[in-house]
């Protein structure tokens, strides 16, 4: 016979833990966070700009240690109004003021200036699939996820974070409603 799984009363069946990641090439999902500064910022207010996404957590080793790298690519786009990088907390074990405070304190600590936006409820994270981190994406300005980068891949990230960025800036963008 074959064998039929019947989820207990209460419960349903799910294909994999993390959602469904959203494949290279489609949209990415829309999203509003929190910034360090406690403003909102969602996906949609940055149509037409080149995002990266880099999901993080204070605890992660490999998270850590590409952080110097990441600086580097922000100091490098700070005058282009075009590419914002944010550096997405997620998965840490405070929720709230909490976590926000721990992050604030971690930047301060390691002397590093870039945008911070916080999964308060790591439901992004989630949406967008990840199962491990460090995890980053480059969406282009017409918001399709274009490239997906898994953990650390030492110092040849700065070089491949600029070649991403710069290929979807050179590309032909139109802002249609």
């Amino acid at each position: 016979g074959t064998f039929v799984y019947e989820p207990p009363e209460g419960y349903r069946q799910v294909e994999a833990f993390g959602g469904q990641a959203p494949a290279v090439g489609e949209p990415a999902p829309d999203f509003t966070g929190t910034t360090l500064r406690g403003n909102p910022l969602g996906l949609s207010d940055l149509r037409g700009n080149v995002v990266v996404l880099d999901f993080w957590a204070t605890w992660c080793g490999p998270c850590v240690y590409s952080f110097p790298l990441l600086q580097q690519v922000v100091d490098y786009y700070e005058e282009n109004d075009d590419v914002v990088i944010l550096a997405v907390n997620a998965w840490e074990g405070e929720y709230g003021e909490e976590r926000i405070q721990k992050a604030a304190d971690f930047m301060d600590e390691h002397e590093l200036d870039f945008h911070v936006l916080f999964d308060t409820d790591d439901s992004l994270i989630a949406e967008f699939g990840v199962r491990g981190i460090p995890t980053r994406f480059t969406i282009g300005r017409d918001g399709n996820i274009r490239f997906e980068d898994i953990g650390f891949s030492g110092p040849g990230m700065v070089t491949d974070m600029k070649v991403q960025i710069e290929m979807l800036l050179e590309e032909e963008y139109a802002l249609v409603d």
